[in-house]
């Protein structure tokens, strides 16, 4: 009982394949693992090693799509107007940051879980984020 609340220890994953985990939205949060899969894990007893392996789990997918357009509308040989029209993360993608890794078998009910979703470049927001620009050139 003691051994199963350390969360440093590599893990066992018994009954099933490293082929599990996608993400997955459930009332109390956004997890990575279901709560039959995180029943799968376990820490392997003492002198022995865990079967997990490193580096075994990838985080969920990054996916944003960034547009910019440009029209450049002249007035005259030395004057113009453009237009430039903005979208990052147009298709408004959440990107989640990574999932709690740490295993306390007493309380597994944050193992897998999301607690943040990525930002775009500037750090901001993973919302979509659209722009208009006007600017006059002479």
């Amino acid at each position: 009982p003691e051994a199963d609340s350390r969360t440093a220890a590599p893990l066992s994953l018994s009954r099933a394949s490293h082929n599990i985990g996608s993400v997955e939205k459930r009332g109390n949060g956004v997890f990575y693992f279901t709560p039959a899969q995180i029943a799968q894990f376990g820490f392997p007893g003492a002198g022995e090693f865990g079967n997990s392996g490193r580096n075994v789990f990838r985080n969920s997918v990054f996916f944003e799509t960034d547009v910019s357009m440009v029209k450049k509308f002249a007035i005259t040989e030395h004057q113009a107007v453009s237009f430039r029209a903005e979208a990052y993360n147009l298709f408004n993608h959440p990107n989640f940051g990574l999932a709690a890794g740490n295993l306390n078998l007493n309380n597994p009910s944050t193992f897998g879980k999301f607690s943040q979703t990525l930002g775009t470049q500037s750090g901001a927001s993973s919302a979509r984020i659209m722009q208009m620009v006007l600017r006059y050139d002479f």
